[in-house]
């Protein structure tokens, strides 16, 4: 629910309980809300709620005297939730800046991880930053299995993985989620982390390099913690520069890039999202499928969709015998290279049992686009008549 969306009167209501020990919903399990009005929150919070997500928006240029009040509350709030909300299990926080936070923003981690320090029974943690004291708190913490935020430099990893001598630290996660500023900190998490996973996002904010991005591969099958993983997603945040710099360069993510992913052969679920170009043949899909027979997601640039201009690519025919040889698959997005219209209608239709989404991409001549854009739609919902299809075509002209 949004704040934003509710009636006056309910505001009005809550703006009185705000200011009142009051609980609107003592008995309240999960509450999800995004809100500019911080301070409404508080009669929503109650001793039996489980799961609190709240994405709160706040502008960094807004009025300063009521942009003050605002993280007073916010303060508050977070500092109170350890007694507010003592059988938390899911703290997913968020602050949505309209503009990019600057260092008077930084305190803002103080209040978040005194609430994560006081919490006794969190599983899940999803929040914009953390001291490295209570990130080794958690590590600590037995009921603990996901966790979502900044991923600490090197030295505070030192710090955290330093600490865990005669403790388990981490001992049941189960997933790991970072947002990454350097590289080298990415380096040292896979050099360091001590427990096994089975899942891992990395969210960078600097340009994905496929040279480090094969080093990294190297080092996670090269490590018995990583080799049961099971999920790996790589996304990068929208680049400043335009795909077709990237792909006039030649700087693409290739099947040598990903191939020491093919050790580790329990991947479900493979996500790449990145402003590189993505370089795969054939012969290169079926090497995914002979690698990973437990196949269910592969999603390749699924929202800037660049192709490396120099590879072959796949074509459809290609993405049929790739689904064939999946038959666990899920979801697929992939780029392909729509060579020979003609022969594309010899292709028979595939009732995949698994196969529940379906994106493909194709840069094509403007003609092509013209005279055969409904064609080729009508064409993959005829080969998948399972999958919800998406298909998007761009002009090359």
């Amino acid at each position: 629910m949004s704040f934003h969306d509710w009636p006056r009167p309910v505001r009005s209501f809550l703006q009185t309980l705000a200011y009142s020990s009051k609980v609107l919903m003592p008995n309240l399990r999960d509450l999800r809300v995004t809100c500019d009005s911080v301070h409404l929150l508080r009669p929503l919070l109650g001793p039996r709620l489980q799961h609190l997500s709240a994405n709160v928006s706040t502008s960094v240029n807004y009025r300063r005297d009521l942009d003050l009040w605002q993280r007073i509350s916010l303060h508050m709030i977070l500092r109170s939730l350890p007694t507010t909300c003592p059988s938390l299990e899911i703290f997913d926080f968020n602050l949505n800046f309209s503009s990019r936070p600057g260092l008077r923003d930084a305190p803002l981690a103080l209040p978040v991880s005194y609430a994560i320090q006081n919490l006794r029974k969190l599983r899940t943690v999803i929040v914009p930053a953390m001291t490295k004291d209570t990130l080794t708190y958690l590590g600590r913490l037995s009921s603990f299995t996901s966790i979502k935020t900044h991923l600490p430099t090197c030295s505070d990893l030192e710090y955290v993985f330093g600490s865990s001598r005669g403790h388990l630290l981490f001992e049941n996660i189960e997933s790991v989620d970072w947002k990454i500023a350097e590289w080298r900190d990415v380096e040292m998490f896979a050099c360091l982390w001590p427990r096994k996973i089975i899942a891992m996002s990395l969210r960078s904010e600097v340009k994905f390099n496929p040279g480090l991005l094969q080093k990294l591969f190297n080092s996670l099958h090269t490590r018995e913690v990583f080799r049961n993983l099971q999920c790996i997603r790589l996304f990068e945040f929208s680049p400043s520069l335009p795909i077709s710099f990237f792909q006039s360069f030649g700087i693409a993510i290739t099947i040598d890039t990903i191939r020491p992913l093919f050790y580790l052969s329990a991947l479900r679920v493979v996500e790449f999202d990145t402003g590189c170009s993505i370089g795969l043949n054939e012969d290169n899909l079926k090497e995914m499928a002979e690698a990973w027979p437990c196949l269910e997601v592969l999603l390749l640039n699924e929202t800037y969709g660049c192709h490396d201009p120099n590879s072959v690519g796949v074509t459809l025919g290609g993405v049929v015998r790739f689904v064939e040889l999946c038959p666990r698959l899920k979801k697929l997005g992939i780029n392909f290279t729509l060579s020979d219209f003609g022969n594309l209608h010899d292709l028979e239709s595939h009732a995949s049992n698994t196969l529940e989404s379906l994106t493909l991409r194709s840069r094509v001549e403007e003609h092509t686009l013209t005279s055969h854009y409904s064609r080729l739609n009508m064409l993959v919902k005829k080969l998948f008549p399972r999958a919800k299809c998406h298909c998007q075509f761009v002009s090359v002209d």
